[in-house]
C-alpha cells in the first residue's frame, strides 16, 4: 500500500521521506547533545567531590590559592577548534593521510605548548603569588600548587586533541571516556589521596583525572583506528 501510494501521489511520498529524514537528524542531534552533556556532568561531579574534600581537609591558606590560574592553558582549545574545522571534511572524502598527519601535528604542538605552560607555572609561581599576597605561607602554597598542577598539561593537551578528533570522525560516543577518566581520577584523589598527603593530593587531582582520560581516549583511538581509516578504495586518499 505504501508503494502504491507513492506511485499515485509521489509528492506525498517525498514529503513523508523528507519528514522522516528530518526526525532522523533531530534524533542524531539529541543523541550527540546528550553525550556531551553527560561527559560534562561526569567532569563536574568529579570536580565537586574534590572541592568538598578540599574544604574538609585542607587549610584556608591553601584553599585561597587553588583558583588563581593563568589563562595560558586556554590555547589548548585552539587545537580542539582546529580539529573540528579541518578533520570532518577530510574524513568525509577519505583523505586518511591528511587526517593522520594533522592528528600527529596537533598532538605534537599540544605537547610542545604544554612544556611552555609547565615552565611558566613552575618558574613564575613564587613571583606571581608574591605580587598578590603578603603571607609567605600562602605564597609558598601557591608556588607548590602551580608546580604540581602544571604537570597535568601534557595530558590535558592529549585530551583536547584526541577527544575532539574522535568526535570529528563520527565517534562522538567516546567523548564519554573523557568524563569517565576525569571522574575516576578525581574520585581517587578525593577519597584516598587528599586525606593522606594533603595539599599535594589536591594539586594533582585534576592532572590525575586528565591522565586517566587521556589513557582511555588513546585506547579508544587505537581500538577504532582500523574503522576510522577503512574507506572505500574508490575514494581518493591524500
Amino acid at each position: 500500500p505504501h508503494a502504491d501510494q507513492q506511485r499515485l501521489f509521489p509528492s506525498v511520498g517525498l514529503r513523508a521521506t523528507a519528514h522522516a529524514s528530518r526526525w532522523s537528524e533531530v534524533v542524531k542531534i539529541l543523541r550527540y547533545v546528550s553525550i556531551i552533556w553527560l561527559q560534562n556532568f561526569l567532569c563536574m561531579a568529579g570536580y565537586l567531590v574534590v572541592s568538598m574534600r578540599t574544604n574538609q581537609y585542607l587549610s584556608q591558606e591553601y584553599v585561597s590559592v587553588i583558583n588563581v590560574l593563568l589563562p595560558i592553558d586556554n590555547a589548548f582549545m585552539v587545537l580542539s577548534n582546529a580539529i573540528t574545522v579541518f578533520c570532518p571534511q577530510n574524513y568525509a572524502v577519505g583523505k586518511t593521510k591528511r587526517l593522520k598527519d594533522f592528528l600527529f601535528l596537533s598532538i605534537s604542538l599540544g605537547l610542545a605548548y604544554s612544556v611552555v605552560c609547565i615552565a611558566a607555572y613552575a618558574g613564575l609561581g613564587k613571583w606571581y603569588f608574591g605580587r598578590l599576597f603578603d603571607d609567605p605561607v600562602i605564597v609558598a602554597n601557591g608556588a607548590q600548587f602551580w608546580m604540581w598542577y602544571s604537570l597535568g598539561f601534557p595530558f590535558l593537551s592529549a585530551v583536547c586533541t584526541v577527544r575532539y578528533y574522535l568526535d570529528a570522525v563520527g565517534l562522538s560516543r567516546f567523548a564519554l571516556l573523557s568524563g569517565v577518566g576525569e571522574l575516576i581520577g578525581n574520585l581517587i584523589c578525593a577519597t584516598w589521596v587528599i586525606p593522606r598527603i594533603g595539599n599535594v593530593g589536591r594539586s594533582i587531582a585534576y592532572p590525575v583525572g586528565w591522565m586517566l582520560a587521556a589513557v582511555l581516549l588513546f585506547a579508544a583511538y587505537f581500538g577504532t583506528r582500523k574503522k576510522i581509516y577503512q574507506f572505500n578504495t574508490a575514494i581518493t586518499r591524500e
